[in-house]
Protein backbone atom coordinates (compact mmCIF):
# COMPACT_ATOMS: atom_id res chain seq x y z
CA UNK A 1 0.00 0.00 0.00
CA UNK A 2 1.16 2.95 -1.13
CA UNK A 3 2.02 6.24 1.53
CA UNK A 4 -0.34 8.43 -0.33
CA UNK A 5 -3.24 5.93 -0.03
CA UNK A 6 -2.56 5.01 3.66
CA UNK A 7 -2.07 8.96 4.73
CA UNK A 8 -5.58 9.43 2.42
CA UNK A 9 -7.10 6.68 4.64
CA UNK A 10 -5.69 8.06 7.48
CA UNK A 11 -6.94 11.60 7.47
CA UNK A 12 -10.75 9.65 6.85
CA UNK A 13 -10.13 7.88 9.96
CA UNK A 14 -8.89 10.95 11.59
CA UNK A 15 -11.88 12.70 10.75
CA UNK A 16 -14.25 10.04 11.79
CA UNK A 17 -13.05 10.27 14.75
CA UNK A 18 -13.05 13.69 15.27
CA UNK A 19 -16.72 13.96 14.69
CA UNK A 20 -17.40 11.32 17.52
CA UNK A 21 -15.64 13.61 19.36
CA UNK A 22 -17.46 16.65 18.70
CA UNK A 23 -20.75 14.48 20.71
CA UNK A 24 -18.72 15.65 24.19
CA UNK A 25 -18.01 19.16 23.83
CA UNK A 26 -16.42 19.29 27.01
CA UNK A 27 -14.08 16.07 26.26
CA UNK A 28 -13.43 17.04 23.56
CA UNK A 29 -11.57 20.18 24.60
CA UNK A 30 -9.93 18.66 27.22
CA UNK A 31 -8.75 16.42 24.50
CA UNK A 32 -7.80 19.13 22.04
CA UNK A 33 -5.30 20.85 24.96
CA UNK A 34 -3.41 17.25 25.39
CA UNK A 35 -2.70 16.26 21.80
CA UNK A 36 -2.54 19.68 19.86
CA UNK A 37 0.69 20.58 22.59
CA UNK A 38 3.77 21.78 20.19
CA UNK A 39 5.24 18.78 18.18
CA UNK A 40 2.89 15.94 19.50
CA UNK A 41 0.96 14.04 17.81
CA UNK A 42 -1.21 11.28 19.64
CA UNK A 43 -2.72 8.56 17.74
CA UNK A 44 -5.37 5.68 18.77
CA UNK A 45 -5.14 2.15 18.46
CA UNK A 46 -7.21 2.04 14.99
CA UNK A 47 -4.39 4.29 13.33
CA UNK A 48 -1.43 2.67 14.56
CA UNK A 49 -2.38 0.02 12.85
CA UNK A 50 -3.74 1.49 9.67
CA UNK A 51 -0.30 3.71 9.44
CA UNK A 52 1.75 0.30 10.02
CA UNK A 53 3.71 2.13 12.56
CA UNK A 54 6.47 0.59 14.00
CA UNK A 55 8.58 1.71 17.57
CA UNK A 56 12.01 0.42 18.60
CA UNK A 57 14.66 1.49 20.72
CA UNK A 58 18.01 3.01 19.15
CA UNK A 59 20.75 0.61 18.44
CA UNK A 60 23.94 1.08 19.13
CA UNK A 61 26.79 0.35 16.81
CA UNK A 62 30.37 1.91 15.22
CA UNK A 63 29.67 2.32 12.03
CA UNK A 64 32.26 3.50 9.02
CA UNK A 65 31.74 6.36 7.31
CA UNK A 66 33.45 8.65 5.01
CA UNK A 67 34.84 11.90 4.45
CA UNK A 68 34.22 13.09 0.05
CA UNK A 69 36.58 15.21 -1.01
CA UNK A 70 37.43 16.79 -4.11
CA UNK A 71 40.03 15.24 -6.13
CA UNK A 72 42.25 14.98 -9.74
CA UNK A 73 44.19 12.50 -11.29
CA UNK A 74 47.61 12.53 -12.03
CA UNK A 75 50.26 10.06 -13.54
CA UNK A 76 53.73 9.04 -11.39
CA UNK A 77 56.32 11.62 -11.96
CA UNK A 78 58.78 8.43 -12.61
CA UNK A 79 55.98 7.10 -14.87
CA UNK A 80 55.31 10.51 -17.23
CA UNK A 81 58.34 10.98 -19.43
CA UNK A 82 58.75 14.35 -21.96
CA UNK A 83 60.43 13.51 -25.17
CA UNK A 84 62.58 15.71 -26.95
CA UNK A 85 66.25 15.66 -28.36
CA UNK A 86 69.45 17.65 -27.15
CA UNK A 87 70.92 18.17 -29.99
CA UNK A 88 68.94 20.05 -32.99
CA UNK A 89 68.17 18.11 -35.67
CA UNK A 90 65.18 17.68 -38.51
CA UNK A 91 62.50 15.06 -37.85
CA UNK A 92 63.09 11.95 -41.30
CA UNK A 93 61.08 9.42 -39.13
CA UNK A 94 58.38 8.93 -36.82
CA UNK A 95 57.60 5.23 -35.69
CA UNK A 96 54.42 5.91 -33.22
CA UNK A 97 51.23 7.06 -33.74
CA UNK A 98 49.38 9.31 -30.58
CA UNK A 99 47.69 6.46 -28.41
CA UNK A 100 50.23 3.85 -29.18
CA UNK A 101 51.52 1.97 -26.34
CA UNK A 102 55.33 1.76 -26.46
CA UNK A 103 58.25 -0.40 -24.50
CA UNK A 104 61.01 1.29 -22.78
CA UNK A 105 63.77 1.46 -25.49
CA UNK A 106 61.41 1.61 -28.74
CA UNK A 107 62.47 3.93 -30.90
CA UNK A 108 59.80 6.95 -31.56
CA UNK A 109 61.38 9.34 -34.00
CA UNK A 110 64.55 9.90 -36.03
CA UNK A 111 66.23 12.93 -36.60
CA UNK A 112 69.40 13.89 -39.01
CA UNK A 113 71.68 16.61 -38.95
CA UNK A 114 75.63 17.63 -39.21
CA UNK A 115 76.27 17.96 -35.59
CA UNK A 116 75.21 14.36 -34.93
CA UNK A 117 77.64 13.02 -37.64
CA UNK A 118 80.51 15.12 -36.60
CA UNK A 119 79.87 13.55 -32.77
CA UNK A 120 79.39 10.62 -33.93
CA UNK A 121 82.61 10.33 -36.25
CA UNK A 122 84.56 12.17 -33.47
CA UNK A 123 83.49 8.96 -31.20
CA UNK A 124 84.15 6.43 -34.42
CA UNK A 125 88.12 8.14 -34.98
CA UNK A 126 89.03 8.75 -30.82
CA UNK A 127 88.17 4.74 -30.33
CA UNK A 128 90.45 3.67 -33.40
CA UNK A 129 92.72 6.00 -32.66
CA UNK A 130 92.87 4.67 -29.07
CA UNK A 131 92.95 0.78 -30.43
CA UNK A 132 96.09 2.10 -32.33
CA UNK A 133 97.67 3.94 -29.63
CA UNK A 134 96.89 0.53 -26.83
CA UNK A 135 98.72 -2.05 -29.42
CA UNK A 136 101.56 0.31 -29.93
CA UNK A 137 101.85 0.98 -26.22
CA UNK A 138 101.68 -2.81 -25.45
CA UNK A 139 104.61 -3.64 -28.11
CA UNK A 140 106.46 -1.26 -27.09
CA UNK A 141 106.53 -2.56 -23.34
CA UNK A 142 107.06 -6.13 -24.88
CA UNK A 143 110.32 -4.94 -26.72
CA UNK A 144 111.23 -3.13 -23.45
CA UNK A 145 111.18 -5.97 -21.26
CA UNK A 146 113.18 -8.13 -23.74
CA UNK A 147 115.54 -5.03 -23.87
CA UNK A 148 115.14 -4.60 -27.84
CA UNK A 149 113.54 -1.04 -27.96
CA UNK A 150 114.95 2.04 -26.36
CA UNK A 151 112.78 3.20 -23.57
CA UNK A 152 112.24 6.44 -25.19
CA UNK A 153 109.99 4.96 -27.70
CA UNK A 154 108.14 3.23 -24.68
CA UNK A 155 107.69 6.53 -22.82
CA UNK A 156 106.69 8.16 -26.27
CA UNK A 157 103.70 5.52 -26.54
CA UNK A 158 103.15 5.50 -23.23
CA UNK A 159 102.28 9.66 -23.60
CA UNK A 160 100.56 8.70 -26.87
CA UNK A 161 98.21 6.05 -25.30
CA UNK A 162 97.29 7.93 -22.51
CA UNK A 163 96.37 10.86 -24.93
CA UNK A 164 94.26 8.72 -27.05
CA UNK A 165 91.90 7.52 -24.00
CA UNK A 166 91.53 10.95 -23.14
CA UNK A 167 90.27 11.90 -26.21
CA UNK A 168 87.99 9.13 -26.32
CA UNK A 169 86.66 9.86 -23.27
CA UNK A 170 85.80 12.99 -23.86
CA UNK A 171 84.00 11.90 -27.58
CA UNK A 172 82.37 9.18 -25.66
CA UNK A 173 80.76 11.17 -23.16
CA UNK A 174 79.89 13.78 -26.03
CA UNK A 175 78.05 10.84 -27.75
CA UNK A 176 76.12 9.92 -24.67
CA UNK A 177 75.06 13.50 -24.14
CA UNK A 178 72.68 12.99 -27.01
CA UNK A 179 70.99 9.94 -25.60
CA UNK A 180 72.98 6.89 -27.45
CA UNK A 181 73.66 4.24 -25.32
CA UNK A 182 77.06 2.11 -25.16
CA UNK A 183 75.03 -0.65 -27.13
CA UNK A 184 74.08 1.78 -30.18
CA UNK A 185 77.75 3.08 -29.77
CA UNK A 186 78.76 -0.61 -30.84
CA UNK A 187 76.72 -1.17 -33.51
CA UNK A 188 77.79 2.42 -35.19
CA UNK A 189 81.38 1.42 -35.05
CA UNK A 190 80.53 -1.69 -36.85
CA UNK A 191 78.49 -0.38 -39.44
CA UNK A 192 81.18 2.01 -40.55
CA UNK A 193 85.06 0.97 -41.72
CA UNK A 194 86.36 4.26 -41.19
CA UNK A 195 89.95 2.88 -42.01
CA UNK A 196 88.57 2.70 -45.92
CA UNK A 197 86.26 6.28 -45.29
CA UNK A 198 83.03 6.96 -45.49
CA UNK A 199 82.13 6.35 -48.92
CA UNK A 200 78.73 4.84 -49.43
CA UNK A 201 75.40 6.85 -48.48
CA UNK A 202 74.33 4.17 -46.03
CA UNK A 203 77.38 5.30 -44.26
CA UNK A 204 76.78 8.87 -44.50
CA UNK A 205 73.33 8.59 -43.09
CA UNK A 206 74.29 6.44 -40.38
CA UNK A 207 76.59 9.02 -38.94
CA UNK A 208 73.85 11.88 -39.32
CA UNK A 209 70.99 10.32 -37.84
CA UNK A 210 69.93 9.79 -34.04
CA UNK A 211 67.04 7.95 -33.14
CA UNK A 212 65.18 8.73 -30.49
CA UNK A 213 63.87 5.99 -27.90
CA UNK A 214 61.19 5.76 -25.02
CA UNK A 215 62.58 6.06 -21.43
CA UNK A 216 59.72 4.13 -20.03
CA UNK A 217 56.73 1.69 -20.84
CA UNK A 218 53.91 3.62 -21.38
CA UNK A 219 51.23 5.21 -24.19
CA UNK A 220 51.97 7.85 -26.67
CA UNK A 221 50.09 11.01 -24.88
CA UNK A 222 50.69 14.29 -26.18
CA UNK A 223 52.15 14.41 -29.69
CA UNK A 224 53.37 17.18 -31.77
CA UNK A 225 55.85 16.57 -34.34
CA UNK A 226 55.83 15.74 -37.92
CA UNK A 227 58.35 14.64 -40.57
CA UNK A 228 60.59 17.77 -41.69
CA UNK A 229 60.24 19.88 -38.78
CA UNK A 230 63.70 21.39 -37.08
CA UNK A 231 63.86 20.11 -33.58
CA UNK A 232 65.99 22.35 -30.96
CA UNK A 233 67.65 21.12 -27.31
CA UNK A 234 65.24 20.87 -24.73
CA UNK A 235 62.10 20.93 -26.84
CA UNK A 236 59.58 18.67 -26.18
CA UNK A 237 57.87 17.15 -29.12
CA UNK A 238 55.97 14.27 -27.28
CA UNK A 239 54.83 12.71 -24.10
CA UNK A 240 55.03 8.74 -22.88
CA UNK A 241 52.87 8.54 -19.61
CA UNK A 242 52.22 5.22 -17.80
CA UNK A 243 48.50 5.24 -15.91
CA UNK A 244 48.56 1.31 -14.76
CA UNK A 245 48.91 2.98 -11.75
CA UNK A 246 47.95 6.54 -10.73
CA UNK A 247 48.02 9.66 -7.95
CA UNK A 248 44.95 10.70 -6.90
CA UNK A 249 45.39 14.19 -4.70
CA UNK A 250 42.48 15.61 -3.01
CA UNK A 251 41.89 18.74 -0.54
CA UNK A 252 40.73 18.26 2.74
CA UNK A 253 39.81 21.40 4.79
CA UNK A 254 41.69 22.00 7.69
CA UNK A 255 38.49 21.18 9.91
CA UNK A 256 38.33 17.61 9.23
CA UNK A 257 41.94 16.89 9.64
CA UNK A 258 41.77 15.48 13.15
CA UNK A 259 39.58 12.60 11.34
CA UNK A 260 42.22 11.63 8.33
CA UNK A 261 44.82 9.48 9.22
CA UNK A 262 47.87 7.50 6.97
CA UNK A 263 46.47 3.77 5.79
CA UNK A 264 43.36 4.73 5.71
CA UNK A 265 40.64 2.66 3.12
CA UNK A 266 40.30 5.06 0.27
CA UNK A 267 37.66 4.64 -2.39
CA UNK A 268 37.68 7.05 -5.88
CA UNK A 269 34.86 7.64 -8.07
CA UNK A 270 34.53 10.09 -11.35
CA UNK A 271 31.57 10.79 -13.22
CA UNK A 272 32.77 9.51 -15.79
CA UNK A 273 32.46 6.56 -14.56
CA UNK A 274 29.76 6.05 -11.76
CA UNK A 275 29.45 2.37 -11.38
CA UNK A 276 33.05 1.66 -11.60
CA UNK A 277 35.37 2.53 -7.74
CA UNK A 278 38.71 2.21 -7.35
CA UNK A 279 40.04 1.21 -3.70
CA UNK A 280 43.52 2.74 -2.23
CA UNK A 281 45.11 3.51 0.89
CA UNK A 282 45.37 6.91 1.97
CA UNK A 283 49.50 6.95 2.06
CA UNK A 284 50.00 10.73 2.03
CA UNK A 285 49.38 14.12 4.05
CA UNK A 286 50.96 16.97 3.17
CA UNK A 287 52.16 19.03 6.40
CA UNK A 288 51.76 22.30 5.17
CA UNK A 289 47.90 23.81 4.94
CA UNK A 290 47.37 25.59 1.32
CA UNK A 291 47.27 29.75 2.54
CA UNK A 292 44.70 30.67 -0.05
CA UNK A 293 41.69 27.32 0.43
CA UNK A 294 42.73 26.41 3.92
CA UNK A 295 42.74 23.02 2.61
CA UNK A 296 45.55 20.25 3.01
CA UNK A 297 46.92 18.04 0.32
CA UNK A 298 46.22 13.79 0.69
CA UNK A 299 46.99 11.49 -1.94
CA UNK A 300 46.15 7.83 -3.01
CA UNK A 301 47.55 5.28 -5.35
CA UNK A 302 45.10 3.31 -7.14
CA UNK A 303 45.62 0.84 -9.86
CA UNK A 304 43.95 1.79 -13.43
CA UNK A 305 43.99 -1.71 -15.13
CA UNK A 306 41.73 0.05 -17.87
CA UNK A 307 43.09 3.10 -18.27
CA UNK A 308 39.90 4.82 -17.32
CA UNK A 309 41.37 7.62 -14.91
CA UNK A 310 43.11 9.76 -16.92
CA UNK A 311 45.52 12.50 -15.48
CA UNK A 312 43.90 15.80 -14.84
CA UNK A 313 40.60 14.13 -14.59
CA UNK A 314 38.37 15.71 -11.65
CA UNK A 315 37.56 13.04 -9.15
CA UNK A 316 36.33 12.49 -5.31
CA UNK A 317 37.84 10.97 -2.98
CA UNK A 318 36.00 8.75 -0.19
CA UNK A 319 38.82 8.89 2.76
CA UNK A 320 36.62 5.89 5.51
CA UNK A 321 36.58 5.97 9.10
CA UNK A 322 35.22 3.92 11.86
CA UNK A 323 34.54 5.10 15.28
CA UNK A 324 36.21 3.76 18.21
CA UNK A 325 33.17 3.94 20.53
CA UNK A 326 29.92 2.84 19.14
CA UNK A 327 27.19 5.38 18.29
CA UNK A 328 23.37 5.57 19.13
CA UNK A 329 22.20 4.51 15.55
CA UNK A 330 18.67 4.75 14.29
CA UNK A 331 17.40 3.32 10.40
CA UNK A 332 17.07 6.02 8.47
CA UNK A 333 13.27 5.12 7.94
CA UNK A 334 12.91 6.49 11.28
CA UNK A 335 14.79 10.04 10.39
CA UNK A 336 12.80 12.90 8.80
CA UNK A 337 13.18 16.38 8.42
CA UNK A 338 11.08 19.79 7.33
CA UNK A 339 13.68 21.66 5.16
CA UNK A 340 15.81 23.41 7.93
CA UNK A 341 16.21 20.56 10.89
CA UNK A 342 16.26 16.59 11.07
CA UNK A 343 13.67 14.86 13.77
CA UNK A 344 12.26 11.75 15.18
CA UNK A 345 9.54 11.05 16.89
CA UNK A 346 9.54 9.31 20.14
CA UNK A 347 6.67 7.43 21.95
CA UNK A 348 6.26 9.77 24.82
CA UNK A 349 5.34 8.99 28.33
CA UNK A 350 2.08 9.83 29.04
CA UNK A 351 0.76 7.02 26.75
CA UNK A 352 -2.86 6.16 27.84
CA UNK A 353 -3.48 2.23 28.08
CA UNK A 354 -1.11 1.89 25.56
CA UNK A 355 2.34 -0.66 25.52
CA UNK A 356 5.41 0.85 24.22
CA UNK A 357 5.85 -2.03 21.64
CA UNK A 358 3.07 -0.75 19.79
CA UNK A 359 0.50 -3.31 21.37
CA UNK A 360 -2.53 -2.31 23.35
CA UNK A 361 -6.51 -2.78 24.26
CA UNK A 362 -8.92 -0.99 21.37
CA UNK A 363 -9.02 2.25 23.78
CA UNK A 364 -5.08 2.95 23.75
CA UNK A 365 -4.03 6.23 22.55
CA UNK A 366 -0.01 6.61 21.77
CA UNK A 367 1.27 10.28 22.24
CA UNK A 368 4.17 11.41 19.79
CA UNK A 369 6.81 13.81 20.43
CA UNK A 370 8.85 15.39 17.57
CA UNK A 371 12.65 15.38 18.69
CA UNK A 372 15.15 17.32 16.84
CA UNK A 373 18.78 15.26 16.05
CA UNK A 374 22.01 16.13 14.81
CA UNK A 375 22.66 12.92 12.18
CA UNK A 376 26.41 11.78 11.33
CA UNK A 377 27.71 8.60 9.80
CA UNK A 378 25.03 6.90 7.50
CA UNK A 379 25.52 2.92 6.32
CA UNK A 380 23.83 -0.24 5.85
CA UNK A 381 20.44 1.35 6.12
CA UNK A 382 21.21 3.25 9.41
CA UNK A 383 22.09 6.57 10.78
CA UNK A 384 24.18 8.16 13.30
CA UNK A 385 22.58 10.19 15.65
CA UNK A 386 25.45 12.34 17.33
CA UNK A 387 22.94 14.42 19.48
CA UNK A 388 18.93 14.40 20.58
CA UNK A 389 18.38 11.02 21.54
CA UNK A 390 19.80 9.51 25.03
CA UNK A 391 19.70 5.83 23.80
CA UNK A 392 16.74 4.42 26.03
CA UNK A 393 13.98 6.06 23.81
CA UNK A 394 11.13 4.30 21.96
CA UNK A 395 11.94 5.06 18.72
CA UNK A 396 9.10 5.43 15.81
CA UNK A 397 11.32 3.43 13.43
CA UNK A 398 8.39 3.03 10.73
CA UNK A 399 5.81 4.71 9.50
CA UNK A 400 7.34 8.74 10.74
CA UNK A 401 6.71 9.74 7.43
CA UNK A 402 2.63 10.17 8.50
CA UNK A 403 3.47 11.74 11.50
CA UNK A 404 5.08 14.36 9.92
CA UNK A 405 2.63 14.84 7.41
CA UNK A 406 -0.36 15.28 11.16
CA UNK A 407 2.03 17.28 12.24
CA UNK A 408 2.00 19.67 9.38
CA UNK A 409 -1.50 19.53 9.31
CA UNK A 410 -2.34 20.32 12.63
CA UNK A 411 0.32 23.14 12.42
CA UNK A 412 -1.64 25.18 9.26
CA UNK A 413 -5.02 24.09 11.07
CA UNK A 414 -3.80 26.49 13.97
CA UNK A 415 -2.36 29.32 11.84
CA UNK A 416 -5.84 28.96 10.09
CA UNK A 417 -7.54 29.69 13.44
Amino acid sequence: MSKKIVYLLFVLTAGLAACGKNADHDGAEAHADESHAPGMVELNQEQMQLMQIKIAPPDHRRLEGFLAAPARIEALPDKIADIGTLISGRVSKIFVIQGQRVKQGQPLLEIIGPEIGEIKGEYIRTRAALELARANYERQKKLLEENIAARRAFYEAQAAYEEAKAAFSAADQKLHSIGISDEEAQRITKSIALESGVKTHLERKILASLKITSPIDGMVGRFDVKLGQLVEPNTDVMEVVDIRRVWVVADIYEKDLSIVRLGQRVEVVTEAYPNAVFPGRLEYISPVVEKDTRTVKVRSTVDNPDFKLKPEMFATMRIFSEAIQPSIVVPESAVENDGKNEFVFVLAPENKGADSDGAGDGDAHYTFRQVLVKTGKRKDGFVEVLAGLKGDEKVVVEGAFFLKSELMKESLESEEH
